[in-house]
């Protein structure tokens, strides 16, 4: 089939930028606040400032330059979401420039890593990184968690089929409400909640409030970012690798799910969900494989961490690099697959592998039946059409293929295989646990690769 993408398709699709990006550019107002709270230099603050007031030119320009009466369709959505993605992500990598004094590539290297909720760090010296600059890290991977558009729309859209087009060009289309508007505003609703939740458990863990709430930030967006160089490994406190296993878990669980416990009190839910069913049989059953090396604790936290695609870790990066090539098997495997759709978990998806399963289960049984027998092919009550089953086997086969593309980049610069593809598998499904990899002295192909990987993850 034959798309044609005409003069106007451009002008709409740019139009919707723009009218996003104006709205995107407030976010660089909440920093300001950080950096007043804790008495940064004036210059930080201003620096956010500019970065919040580019952006919103760039978006009124981009809005009235490229005017256009065509209405949004579904193509346009993606394309104006894969593009809006990059530049907000350039935008929002300008604070590491100016205040962590990296260059362009560094900072939009973790900015990207920040937005897909990725989680791979690549700035120097994080010991000495500002408060205000470690909570605007934490706030765009937050809101990359849910989704810019989603944000934007509690405030903005309101048209249903505009509203519903964005939202299915970022992986929220199942509505928990008739009215879009009102499903943006319970997402929101939903997912501030749980990281509200996620800050007191780490409070009781032992965390400082700040040092809570940024990686309760970083546990429910599915994230990863540690706030220092030793991250979660001194002070260590098995109560907050507890907390943090919840709230990974809430992350990479539907928000469909979420709407229906918190806010129908329908418990029921949980024995319907066969994503969250399969992502418990699989972190626990992995929890034991792993067992045998670690404890069944630090187990299930990598486990839990590499399923949902949280992507925390309780060890330094050249220690995971050591491990047996069986442990980074289970962890890749686990990676790849991924959290529930409609969660903020990366990877392929639960729902597509639980459905890639199927497939082949389904394609046994039609060769054994009667030439002509009809069976009904069933996901969650769900008929499933075999055009759908084709799209979800060509995604799967398009995820692998840049996956070893990927891991050939990295091969190429000396890296071993289990590493390469480590790290590729991490920085695709979003994950973010790290074999010494990513750092700032890698070569720039690697980090062009892995930003490559990070996006197409993110977008799917």
């Amino acid at each position: 089939m034959h798309i044609r993408f005409t003069k106007e398709d451009f002008f709409v699709t740019m139009q919707h930028i723009g009218l996003i990006l104006m709205w995107s550019s407030f976010t660089f107002l909440a920093p300001i606040f950080v950096s007043f709270y804790y008495n940064e230099p004036l210059k930080v603050a201003v620096d956010y400032f500019t970065c919040g007031l580019l952006a919103f030119v760039v978006g009124f320009m981009l809005k009235f330059i490229f005017k256009s009466e065509k209405e949004l369709e579904i193509k346009h959505a993606y394309i104006a979401i894969s593009i809006l993605w990059l530049l907000y992500t350039a935008i929002a990598a300008i604070p590491f420039m100016l205040i962590h004094k990296v260059d362009f590539v560094d900072a939009f290297f973790e900015s990207m890593s920040a937005i897909t909720t990725t989680g791979l760090t690549i700035l120097p010296n994080l010991d000495s990184m500002l408060f205000s600059l470690l909570f605007w890290r934490s706030l765009i991977s937050w809101i990359g968690g849910i989704g810019i558009v989603v944000i934007v729309m509690v405030g903005l859209l309101t048209a249903y089929t505009k509203a519903a087009k964005l939202l299915s060009a970022e992986g929220r289309e199942r509505a928990l409400k008739p009215n879009i508007k009102n499903t943006a505003k319970e997402m929101v609703i939903i997912y501030t909640f749980l990281t509200l939740l996620g800050t007191v458990l780490l409070i009781i863990g032992g965390m400082r409030p700040f040092f809570a709430l940024n990686y309760a930030m970083s546990a429910i967006s599915t994230t990863g970012f540690d706030l220092t160089k030793a991250g979660l490994t001194v002070p260590h406190s098995v109560i907050v690798d507890i907390s943090l296993i919840l709230i990974m878990i809430m992350g990479a669980t539907s928000f469909y799910t979420h709407f229906f416990i918190l806010r129908r009190k329908n418990f029921e839910i949980l024995l319907k969900d066969r994503e969250l069913q399969l992502m418990s049989i699989l972190a626990v059953g992995s929890a034991f494989l792993l067992a045998g090396k670690f404890s069944f604790i630090k187990a299930l936290f990598y486990s839990v961490s590499s399923i949902t695609c949280g992507g925390f870790a309780l060890d330094m990066p050249n220690a995971v690099s050591m491990w047996q090539d069986w442990i980074k098997a289970v962890l890749i495997f686990l990676m790849l697959i991924g959290g529930s759709a409609g969660s903020t978990a990366g990877g392929i998806k639960l729902s597509r592998f639980w459905l890639f399963l199927k497939s082949i289960y389904w394609e046994i049984k039609k060769t054994i039946l009667p030439r002509g027998a009809y069976f009904a092919k069933k996901f969650e009550d769900t008929v499933i059409k075999d055009e759908e089953l084709s799209e979800i086997n060509l995604f799967i086969l398009l995820y692998l293929l840049l996956v070893a593309i990927g891991s050939f980049v990295l091969m190429s610069y000396g890296y071993s295989f289990s590493n390469a593809l480590f790290e590729v598998v991490s920085a695709q499904g979003n994950a973010g646990i790290s074999v010494g990899i990513t750092k700032v002295t890698m070569p720039l192909a690697a980090k062009i690769m892995l930003i490559i990987n990070m996006w197409f993850g993110r977008l799917e």
